[in-house]
């Protein structure tokens, strides 16, 4: 076998975790080929369409900034992040915007609210 196939293999085995990841990054530092970062996965995410359903009980307190959000959301999912749970609540803002649900004042850090399309059914 090439090297390159067998770093490949361990890469692979250090990135899936766990007690296996930790034999893999073993052998890697021994080999000098150590990987220059760990992909990991969010096992929390939300499922699809919920978090645009969280989004819309936080934007039903009032118009907020997505940090502002993003915070609230933070507050469900305690393992995020401040900064991954920012990245996540403004890409779906910005989707939410194209479907017109949510409206933006334009500003950087502007304020975002729910329009009648984005209201729930009374």
């Amino acid at each position: 076998m090439q090297d390159r196939t067998i770093n490949n293999a361990l890469i692979a085995l250090y990135r899936a975790g766990g007690e296996q990841g930790d034999i893999a990054l073993t052998l890697l530092t021994l080999r000098d080929a150590v990987p220059a970062y760990k992909q990991h996965r969010c096992r929390t995410a939300f499922r699809r369409g919920h978090m645009r359903a969280a989004i819309m009980d936080v934007l039903r307190m009032g118009p907020m900034t997505s940090d502002e959000v993003a915070v609230h959301i933070q507050c469900r999912k305690p393992d995020w992040t401040v900064r991954e749970a920012t990245l996540r609540v403004r890409s779906v803002l910005t989707k939410m915007k194209a479907r017109g649900m949510v409206a933006h004042d334009g500003r950087r850090c502007g304020l975002w609210w729910l329009t009648p399309e984005g209201q729930p059914f009374a």
